[in-house]
């Protein structure tokens, strides 16, 4: 996301259920356009209005995966670019939770599990190709994060799954 800013985008608009989401982004770029979503279909927005759609950890949040898919894809110019990463549905299969405190009060929050294969094939259908895809797997490497949040059970539990992905597509 920051290399996207490094390259200062004439505009930037943010989606989402919550509005205080919605007021970080205008807090770190006052200038971002900002909308509710409502529903997946993103009626309110013109065809063909963006360059690039960036989702972080959004997929999983998205019941019909193929509904809000398709709905990206009219919104997106011609050789435009999709960036999705999330947490790696593998994961979240195996039980695997998303969660926030909020008011000293720890809430997991709802996910649907949507395979990258899945992803792939409805971009794929839309006239989009795969630029590049990765996975971050749980390891040594991150044990420490685990351990500062006393989670070294969970550490256990997901050590060698991935936990991460990112896929970059364009459309052809």
């Amino acid at each position: 996301f920051r290399r996207v800013l490094f390259r200062s985008p004439a505009n930037l608009a943010g989606f989402d259920v919550s509005p205080g989401m919605l007021a970080k982004l205008k807090e770190k770029f006052p200038a971002a356009q900002t909308h509710i979503v409502t529903d997946n279909n993103f009626s309110t927005i013109e065809d063909y209005a963006y360059d690039v759609i960036i989702s972080t950890l959004t997929v999983a949040h998205i019941e019909n995966i193929e509904q809000a898919l398709e709905a990206w894809c009219r919104i997106l110019k011609y050789k435009g670019d999709i960036i999705i990463t999330d947490f790696h549905p593998d994961a979240l299969a195996f039980g695997g939770k998303r969660t926030f405190n909020h008011q000293k009060t720890q809430i997991a929050v709802r996910n649907f599990v949507h395979s990258t294969n899945t992803i792939r094939e409805i971009l794929l259908r839309n006239d989009f190709h795969l630029v590049s895809e990765d996975e971050r797997k749980i390891d040594e490497s991150v044990k420490h994060y685990y351990t500062e949040k006393n989670a070294t059970l969970v550490y256990e539990k997901f050590k060698g799954f991935p936990i991460i992905y990112g896929m970059h597509f364009r459309r052809s």
